[in-house]
């Protein structure tokens, strides 16, 4: 399952991401979910439409709907709805989901 660790009421704290040079500001409509894979895990994620989601393994590879998804890079996902995500090792993965 995935936890979601800062959305809204708490984006009145500001929290300021970095990702790779590309700095995100937590607003209203953002919500970062966290979830700790173990090796071969999969679990499936749903954006809403309309919404885009940052996809971040941070410890090990991924693979996000058959694409593989090195630790600490980031996927953009745009026009998927569901997200079928599968840990190669144990890793944890952040997801932030945000208004398109």
């Amino acid at each position: 399952m995935l936890v979601v660790i800062a959305s809204p009421p708490l984006a009145a704290i500001d929290l300021q991401l970095s990702l790779r040079s590309c700095p995100i500001r937590n607003s209203t409509k953002t919500r970062i979910c966290s979830c700790v894979f173990d090796a071969g895990t999969a679990r499936e994620y749903t954006v809403e439409r309309g919404r885009i989601a940052y996809v971040v393994p941070l410890d090990a590879a991924i693979r996000v709907n058959g694409c593989t998804v090195e630790a600490n890079e980031r996927v953009l996902v745009q026009r998927a709805y569901r997200l079928d995500i599968t840990a190669t090792a144990e890793t944890e993965v952040l997801v932030l989901h945000m208004s398109g």
